[in-house]
């Protein structure tokens, strides 16, 4: 229909088929099928700030992050950012909490965990701004990724305090069912209580988590589930109790072979 026009509707097909790359982990493709949206979005608005190459610079940038590539995954989101601070004002906009939470996780990866906090907690100021102290999953997500800040700095307190915030949210808006946030969450936690040598509280976690990750994927080969194994494995193997922790690391060795 359009053939190889610079339309807006190809560019949105290029990324969509990126993120399903991305997603499967194959990067090459989905930094070639992002790059190929942004082009035609550069031919469509030319030096405009407008939110579409900001959001494409963000896709961009989350690829780069994912293999490990921090200075161009920052240097993409601050563009993305650059864009997004006049196109919406001061306003407390969705869009630009989240380029600061990308940041924010950018810098925690690199270990600067006081820009981290810094960026994180903006990001969560303004999340509380446009949703009120409601139980929304942006709340969440901002919640634990304090949690994330705080357990890399040994601030095991604050993490858990932060981590059981999220899941408190999760739970009102998913109930019982089983979700994968909630998984996550109940992994985090684990693991804080695990780093702090509190290990029948990490493994009470950790099997939570393994419960509604089986839920989620039945016996299904599952990295998820696989993860599970190694960390229950783990928690075992600080214990000094090998022969349970040997049973689940092969539990893990299984899925992953």
């Amino acid at each position: 229909m359009y053939g190889d026009s610079n339309h807006p509707a190809i560019a949105a097909c290029y990324s969509n088929i990126g993120t399903v790359y991305r997603g499967q982990g194959e990067y090459v493709k989905a930094l070639e099928l992002h790059t190929k949206c942004l082009t035609i979005q550069q031919a469509v608005y030319g030096n405009n700030n407008h939110p579409a190459i900001a959001t494409s610079y963000s896709d961009i940038g989350l690829i780069y992050r994912s293999r490990g590539e921090y200075e161009t995954a920052l240097e993409l989101y601050n563009k993305c950012l650059a864009i997004q601070l006049p196109v919406y004002g001061d306003s407390n906009h969705p869009d630009i909490a989240t380029s600061y939470s990308n940041i924010g996780s950018v810098y925690r990866a690199q270990g600067e965990y006081g820009k981290a906090l810094e960026l994180q907690n903006k990001c969560l100021a303004i999340r509380l701004a446009v949703y009120g102290d409601s139980n929304h999953p942006d709340i969440a997500i901002s919640y634990c990724t304090i949690g994330l800040v705080y357990r890399a700095q040994g601030e095991y307190g604050k993490a858990l305090e932060f981590h059981k915030k999220c899941l408190a949210i999760q739970l009102a808006v998913y109930g019982g069912s089983n979700h994968p946030d909630i998984a996550t969450s109940y992994g985090s936690i684990g693991s804080v209580y695990r780093a702090q040598g509190e290990y029948g509280r990490a493994l009470e976690f950790y099997n939570k988590c393994l419960v509604v990750e089986l839920a989620m994927h039945g016996n299904k080969n599952h990295l998820a589930i696989a993860t599970c194994y190694s960390n229950i494995g783990s928690v075992y193997r600080e214990k000094g109790e090998y022969g349970r922790a040997l049973e689940f690391y092969n539990k893990s060795l299984a899925i992953l072979s």
